[in-house]
């Protein structure tokens, strides 16, 4: 079978589409790394305040554990919400990936300028979407961490002096 050739033109749209897609890659990959970090890390931070609560020395020690507690996991409840739109955004990037596959073996197939350039806009318009949904689901995720680093600290370094 003939491969299409491409003009310098369609070079430089596929090199800047298959940047977008590599950007796109990273992110969803990011956001997956920090919300295994953010399992693991919350999941230690309640037993560490479950166990400070349970201790404590008095009513005043043991109500200040509880309304922490209850900041997590009111804060918990926020970021499973994160969670559950970066799940639905993993299922939307597989089925743009196998929609992007086969728009490129159609973009190899296309003879004319006009079917190459219907091919790249689609394609392009595709990977924007979901590049513009990841990039939110990353700022928003990206701010909850932080706020979660933030609190952890806030509750663990008084015990670290």
């Amino acid at each position: 079978m003939k491969r299409t050739k491409f003009d310098s033109e369609e070079r430089e749209r596929a090199r800047r589409l298959n940047d977008c897609i590599g950007t796109v890659t990273m992110l969803n990959n990011d956001c997956i790394a920090m919300m295994k970090a953010y399992f693991h890390d919350v999941e230690v931070l309640f037993g560490y305040l479950e166990f400070k609560k349970r201790y404590s020395r008095n009513h005043e020690t043991h109500e200040s554990f509880l309304r922490l507690l209850e900041l997590l996991r009111s804060f918990h409840k926020n970021m499973l919400g994160n969670y559950a739109s970066l799940k639905k955004l993993e299922s939307e990037f597989r089925e743009y990936s196998h929609r992007l596959q086969s728009l490129s073996a159609r973009l190899d197939k296309a003879q004319s300028r006009e079917q190459k350039a219907e091919l790249f806009m689609e394609m392009e318009m595709r990977t924007e979407r979901v590049l513009d949904d990841i990039v939110k689901v990353k700022k928003e995720i990206d701010i909850y961490m932080e706020a979660f680093s933030a609190f952890y600290k806030e509750v663990t370094l008084p015990e670290m002096n």
